[in-house]
């Protein structure tokens, strides 16, 4: 879990913070949470190959880790009473900014289906991962929910040089021209809140 039972963000008093405070810090939670449910149970899709919604399971959590990421990029543009400047906080909202164009592109897709058709693209995106392997080979694959022509390339994970943080890691999601690395935003987002609640600690502590 990104964020423990005992975490700081359960132990808030309401006294310390304005109202608006709490309530982003609440929505950063909450975002998170979403966030690391939807990436873990991706994993777990990703590494069975028993279930026939296995794409179609994948690509929804893909989805909604896109969809969370966005929300998240909202909360921290316009968060109060914390510095946008603080290096890990300027670094992850710079990290997910790519999320809003994937975000917008995905909300309006129905405008752009006859351009989807005509350039061979997936309307709802596709997957690609790597996987170590027990005997420390590196298999990469993909996983689509449409059907695709013969001659559409898609493209595959290049884990050359990439650290491993798990044996199944560098998802990403490809849409359009698009593609955003869900690993590195999970993994970044862990950071992140490791951060926050440092943050939020020296905020009571201060206060007090």
């Amino acid at each position: 879990m990104i964020i423990n039972n005992d975490s700081i963000f359960y132990k808030i008093d309401g006294n310390i913070f304005p109202a608006k405070d709490l309530l982003y810090i609440d929505a950063i939670r909450h975002t998170a949470q979403i966030i690391d449910i939807s990436y873990s149970r991706l994993v777990l899709t990703l590494l069975s190959e028993e279930n026939n919604l296995q794409n179609e399971l994948a690509i929804s959590d893909g989805l909604s880790i896109v969809g969370s990421l966005n929300r998240l990029r909202a909360l921290l543009e316009k968060a109060p009473n914390i510095s946008h400047n603080l290096p890990w906080y300027k670094n992850y909202y710079h990290k997910i900014k790519i999320v809003k164009d994937i975000r917008d592109f995905l909300e309006h897709f129905d405008e752009k289906i006859q351009s989807q058709i005509e350039n061979d693209n997936f309307t709802l995106g596709y997957i690609g991962w790597a996987e170590l392997k027990d005997d420390k080979t590196i298999v990469t694959k993909i996983l689509f929910s449409l059907r695709v022509k013969n001659s559409a390339v898609l493209k595959v994970i290049n884990p050359t040089g990439k650290e491993f943080r798990w044996k199944l890691d560098h998802i990403t999601f490809y849409i359009n021209d698009s593609a955003i690395n869900l690993s590195d935003m999970y993994y970044g987002l862990i950071e992140f809140i490791n951060n926050y609640e440092t943050y939020i600690k020296s905020k009571i502590i201060n206060t007090i």
